[in-house]
Parts: structure tokens; C-alpha cells; sequence
């Protein structure tokens, strides 16, 4: 006793104490509930914003991967309780954007976007232009050869001039390396753009 006071030893140290007890049980009974590389949801279990769990995430829709394979479930309906389940943002996920499994993708387009879940095309592969903004045909233009859109969308070669790899030239000129050169007497375009007289031909 110390001025009076009565000292009190403490019933549980920290790593003794029920709390402690009770969250050791959790890690020894549910591990694949705690997310981890290499960890695989438990049979029942889905996984939603990087956790195992018996549901999915606020904003999120479960999907059934099996039934996505097979080609059964496009509805966001979760199909098979026994199959692989994973958790999607319908509304912005460009690989299930609207419904389930359903993947944003066009001709030439090399990455989409997913907004309130309709498509849309984020680039373009090189040498294409998504000119009329309808992610539905892709990148519909090649803007290498394109004389109303040379080289990018919108860019009108006139006064008689021809799109060349992406340059608007004028016959018999060739678009070869950021200008336009006669590859007929060019010394390093020479039949073809970068064939170098004396030099290695890159082709």
C-alpha cells in the first residue's frame, strides 16, 4: 500500500487477455479471411475490395467467374454458390462494365474506359484515331493514311496533298521520319523510309 492507495495487479497481461484469445482464434480458424498474397478465398467466401467475406462491398455486384467461362451469366446475378466468386464495380470496372463479365474492348483500341457503366476508348493503338467518338467501332480511322485525318483526328491534308505514314506530302513525296522526302533520290530513304545508301537496311 503506498499512500493509502492499494495497488491492483492486472487479472490479463496484453497477450493474455480475452480480446488477444479471441483474436488469435480468428487468425487460427479463418486465415483465408485475411487477405494475403497467395491466399484463396474460402469455399462461400468472395472477395471484395482486397478481403474474403460472406458479400460483396458497398458499390460492388458479385460475378461468378464459372459461369462467366461458360458464358451463362451476364445478369450480376452471382450464379453457382460453389463457384469462384469475385466482387465488381459494374459502373467503372472496363472488364465488367454494366453486367457482369462484359469486357470493354474495340478494333485497335489498346486501353477503354468504364464510366456509369457504358465503354469507352482511353488510347488508341499507334497509327489509329477514335474520330468519331463512338467507342462502338474503336479506333475506326488509320491516321497514317487518312487525308482527312492525318496524324491525328481532324487534320485535313489540302491542296492536292496525300496522307504518308501520318504526313500530308505531296506527290511523289513520301512521309518518312517527321517530314516529307522524294525516297526516289533521298540518300537515306533511299526506295524506302530509313534505307540508307551505305548503310544497314533496318528491313
Amino acid at each position: 500500500m503506498r499512500g493509502g492507495r492499494v495497488a491492483v495487479t492486472p487479472r490479463y497481461s496484453a497477450a493474455s487477455s480475452p480480446l488477444a484469445a479471441l483474436r488469435s482464434w480468428q487468425d487460427a480458424a479463418l486465415p483465408v479471411r485475411r487477405s494475403a498474397c497467395g491466399k484463396a478465398c474460402a469455399a462461400g467466401d468472395v472477395c471484395s475490395n482486397g478481403n474474403c467475406g460472406l458479400a460483396c462491398g458497398a458499390g460492388t455486384t458479385e460475378c461468378n467467374r464459372s459461369l462467366l467461362d461458360a458464358g451463362a451469366d451476364s445478369g450480376g446475378d452471382g450464379g453457382d454458390a460453389g463457384s469462384p466468386r469475385y466482387c465488381a464495380a459494374l459502373s467503372a470496372d472496363p472488364a465488367n462494365c454494366g453486367a457482369c463479365g462484359k469486357v470493354c474492348s474495340g478494333a485497335n483500341v489498346s486501353a477503354s474506359t468504364c464510366v456509369a457503366g457504358s465503354c469507352g476508348v482511353k488510347t488508341c493503338a499507334a497509327g489509329f484515331g477514335d474520330c468519331d467518338g463512338n467507342p462502338a467501332n474503336g479506333c475506326e480511322v488509320n491516321t497514317n493514311t487518312s487525308s482527312a485525318n492525318c496524324g491525328t483526328c481532324g487534320t485535313l491534308c489540302a491542296n492536292a496533298k496525300t496522307c504518308s505514314n501520318g504526313l500530308c506530302c505531296a506527290a511523289p513525296l513520301t512521309g518518312c521520319g517527321g517530314g516529307c522526302v522524294d525516297t526516289q533520290a533521298d540518300a537515306n530513304n533511299c526506295g524506302g523510309c530509313g534505307v540508307v545508301c551505305g548503310g544497314t537496311n533496318p528491313f
